[in-house]
């Protein structure tokens, strides 16, 4: 474990506030270290601002050389819009998750609450 582990930990972390639950609820445990290691990304959530999704998924590079540095996520996080948001109605993970209704999802990322909780969270981190 070195720091461009705790990068891709933190694209999981920020993945899960704009989600609202854990990733991978419906993947086998013992094979999903392999799936990962394969590729396997959680999916974005509909309502999510495009900039934000860059983000975490700059994170999840399969190769650890190429995420990004904590400094340039926290200046791109500081810096996120609203617009364009993701609005993929036909992601099967939004409409099978039973946890999380999308349409909670949606009014709390439409409203812009996302972006506040991303910089609460790194006020709280650093």
């Amino acid at each position: 474990m070195d720091e461009k582990s705790d990068i891709y930990s933190l694209g999981v972390v920020l993945w899960e506030i704009s989600s609202h639950r854990a990733p991978f609820l419906k993947e086998d445990c013992v094979h999903l270290s392999f799936k990962i290691i394969q590729g396997l990304r959680e999916n974005p959530v509909k309502g999510t601002p495009m900039e934000y999704i860059e983000i975490y998924t700059e994170c999840w590079q399969s190769e650890p050389v190429y995420r990004p540095l904590i400094s340039l996520i926290l200046t791109k996080l500081q810096s996120l819009s609203l617009e364009p948001v993701f609005e993929d109605s036909d992601n099967k993970d939004n409409k099978d998750n039973k946890d999380v209704s999308v349409s909670s999802v949606e009014e709390i990322n439409t409203s812009g609450n996302i972006i506040k909780l991303v910089h609460l969270f790194f006020l709280l981190v650093i």
